[in-house]
């Protein structure tokens, strides 16, 4: 379950892309508003590692790097836009780089 702590004021919306757990990085799942200032994204898919970014109205991407839920995880998160700039849009190839390291052998 990812939890996201941003107040985003009224006609806006929160967005999860990624891969793992359902997630693509082409098109963005909505969020569920529970209060004023708090998102919630959760996963039928629990056995998967997800990795994703957050997006208002699935046009805008948070600020930073991809971040990494493990399987049966709960992460709390309090994404950073750019305001009134959008320094980064959607419409734009993205494709992630994660790195997966290796143990050092002996």
């Amino acid at each position: 379950m990812v939890e996201a702590k941003i107040e985003l004021g009224p006609g806006n919306r929160l967005f999860i892309r990624g891969e793992g757990g359902g997630l693509n990085w082409q098109q963005g799942q909505p969020l569920r508003r529970v209060d004023p200032q708090t998102w919630i994204w959760t996963s039928h898919r629990n056995g998967e590692t997800v990795v994703f970014q957050l997006l208002l109205n699935d046009l805008v991407w948070a600020r930073g790097d991809e971040t990494m839920l493990e399987p049966g995880g709960r992460l709390a998160v309090s994404p950073d836009f750019e305001w009134p700039e959008i320094p980064r849009v959607a419409a734009r190839s993205r494709y992630p780089t994660v790195l997966r390291l290796q143990p050092e052998e002996a």
